[in-house]
């Protein structure tokens, strides 16, 4: 607050001082000083010493003729208005009688004359009618002003950035992870899951009271910003009774979703289950992909821990993640899954071309498998052996683990195929041929 005082003085007194100096200084003028020893004629033009000056033609004076008073005309025996004389135009010469000294008043100088009417005053800038004194405190004050004004605006972007305020609900608890800015609009913060780029928690929203999901980012990095919005992007164009229901996203305060709140996954399932129960959550599962892909969309992703159940046990697919839109030339610099469930093609798109929407037929083939078996259609202790054997194995037929299951055996062949074109074609034709199992 002080240094821009400081300033304002320093700035006026450094404009004040030399308009004071010339304007108090005995011996100068608005012309320069005394001290110059060249002739000047009348006006102000400089002569050289020894140069003939030039005779110039005087100048009739405009000073108005002061009329010398003489008495009172001797009225007449009929009272007539006495006409005036029109004045005499300025530029008319003066007559002797005028320029006598003795019957005619001093008229006042040339320099009152000039101050008066402002004949011959000039621009501020030539210093004809111009006093310094009152330019340089204007200067002065206006340079003042403009400093104090920056001063204040600098002042307030600072407080905006250094001093920003966040209210939070008096009830709010501080969740780790969670960001703090979401506090006022959520309560009953708690953890619920951890994918790959982000972390999910249930929350009880604060101008409802509903439960629901919030979704956010793990990480603040580029990478993970475009994965994130990526999947904001696909998710809430998918409205299906087997897709997790998407209410709410935004980029700010923080990157969010906000989505339904489901508590139990297929993941959490004791198996293996009951061949008709399984069957009823594979049709669901494949309706939900159905949907997706009617729009060009891929999920890339199912396991267990994807497929969230509802209260009346409908499964509904959750985590679009790592889904991409077909045909969008758009893939993931650096492309993830789950290894218990990849299919082929994303183990060794070399060989087998990329994801589509067969890899999400395959990957469902693998979750029905473990439904109905407990157990995963390969077989493999690490990451490189299990890989080996997706790539390089056949896998177990149903009805060598309990021939019940017999009735599977062609379908699940069919989803399990290496070569995706091969492969049993689509979502709808995955749900013809389960309703046609018979156990």
């Amino acid at each position: 607050m002080r240094w821009w005082i400081i300033a304002c003085v320093l700035l006026l007194v450094l404009c004040a001082a030399p308009a004071l100096a010339a304007h108090d200084t005995p011996g100068k003028g608005p012309r320069g000083s005394g001290g110059n020893t060249s002739a000047s004629d009348d006006h102000g033009q400089a002569t050289a010493p020894g140069q003939l000056k030039e005779e110039k033609t005087p100048v009739p004076d405009p000073t108005p003729v002061v009329m010398p008073e003489t008495a009172s005309p001797t009225p007449l025996p009929m009272s007539v208005p006495e006409a005036t004389p029109p004045p005499l135009p300025p530029s008319l010469p003066a007559t002797p009688a005028e320029e006598n000294p003795e019957s005619v008043e001093t008229a006042p100088t040339d320099a009152y004359l000039r101050a008066a009417t402002g004949e011959g005053r000039g621009p501020p800038w030539t210093g004809e009618g111009f006093d310094p004194l009152i330019a340089a405190v204007a200067g002065a004050g206006a340079a003042a002003a403009g400093a104090y004004l920056l001063y204040r605006i600098r002042k307030r972007k600072s407080d905006l950035d250094s001093d920003r305020t966040v209210l939070l609900a008096p009830d709010a608890v501080a969740v780790p992870g969670f960001p703090p800015t979401l506090m006022e609009k959520y309560s009953d913060v708690s953890p619920v899951g951890t994918g790959g780029t982000a972390q999910v928690y249930a929350a009880v929203r604060r101008t409802d009271g509903e439960r629901v999901a919030v979704k956010v980012p793990l990480r603040a990095d580029e990478a993970t910003g475009r994965c994130f919005l990526k999947e904001i992007s696909l998710w809430k164009e998918l409205v299906h009774p087997n897709i997790v229901r998407v209410w709410s996203v935004n980029i700010l305060p923080v990157p969010y979703v906000e989505m339904e709140y489901l508590d139990r996954s297929l993941a959490g399932l004791a198996k293996p289950l009951p061949p008709g129960e399984a069957r009823r959550i594979a049709s669901g599962i494949a309706e939900g992909l159905a949907c997706a892909h009617a729009r060009g969309i891929v999920h890339r992703d199912l396991k267990p821990g994807n497929i969230l159940l509802a209260a009346d046990g409908s499964p509904k697919i959750a985590d679009w993640g790592l889904g991409r839109v077909l045909g969008d030339g758009d893939e993931t610099t650096a492309p993830g899954f789950s290894l218990r469930y990849a299919a082929p093609e994303q183990l060794a798109p070399g060989r087998y071309g990329p994801a589509g929407a067969r890899t999400d037929l395959y990957q469902l083939g693998v979750v029905l498998y473990e439904l109905l078996t407990g157990r995963l259609p390969y077989e493999g202790d690490g990451p490189g052996e299990y890989s080996a054997a997706v790539l390089e194995g056949t896998p177990v037929p149903l009805s060598k683990v309990d021939p019940a299951l017999a009735g599977f055996d062609s379908l699940l062949l069919r989803c399990l195929e290496k070569d995706p074109e091969k492969r049993i074609s689509s979502a709808g034709e995955l749900l013809a041929a389960l309703g046609s199992v018979e156990y």
